[in-house]
């Protein structure tokens, strides 16, 4: 049974530019977003053609593409606006690899509150994930066993080390997919 929720910020409740194109991005084109940005890496598109042909696959504007692609950190508002609909019934923590500061420019000491039962986060607790003593560290904060864990994270090291100890791992690719995974871990 289900009883803890852990995510991690980067990549899940945060993305990059080109993380948070593809949740405006069809799946079955999501290869020809990576192919541009690494057309683009390469030097063989320019800024312009880059952002005109993402503009063609997200059906947004040029300009609005230009901003998305601007921001340094964009919040997944869908995710954590679902996030929000979670503490009533499950103990929800935040747990990420990160340095001292950063997740305060991100989330005010209130909204951390109200999100999460706890936080972790690498700098304060001297471990890192995939380190197991992390996951159960933040299991134990939420007061919940580890098998009764599920370990939301965008990169497969990470949930494959929460799995090593008994927690469930759903790799992160969009909130869609997120969501039906998580449905079908917590029917089980």
């Amino acid at each position: 049974m289900v009883r803890g929720i852990i995510f991690d910020c980067f990549g899940v409740l945060y993305q990059g530019s080109l993380e948070h194109l593809r949740d405006y991005i069809a799946e079955e084109d999501r290869a020809e977003l990576k192919n541009l940005s690494l057309s683009s890496d390469y030097g063989y598109l320019s800024r312009e053609e880059y952002i005109e042909q993402v503009s063609v696959l997200t059906h947004k504007a040029p300009a609005e593409i230009g901003a998305i692609m601007r921001a340094t950190h964009i919040r997944n508002d869908a995710l954590v606006a679902y996030v929000r609909t979670l503490r009533p019934e499950y103990k929800v923590a935040m747990l990420s690899n990160v340095g001292r500061g950063l997740i305060n420019q991100l989330f005010s000491a209130e909204e951390l509150e109200q999100l999460f039962d706890t936080v972790v986060l690498s700098c304060d607790v001297g471990m890192v994930k995939p380190d197991p003593d992390i996951y159960r560290l933040t299991a134990s904060r939420l007061g919940v066993l580890v098998e009764e864990c599920v370990m939301v994270d965008d990169m497969q090291d990470n949930t494959d080390g929460a799995e090593a100890i008994g927690m469930r791992g759903i790799v992160y690719k969009t909130t869609d997919s997120f969501l039906s995974d998580l449905s079908g871990v917590i029917a089980t």
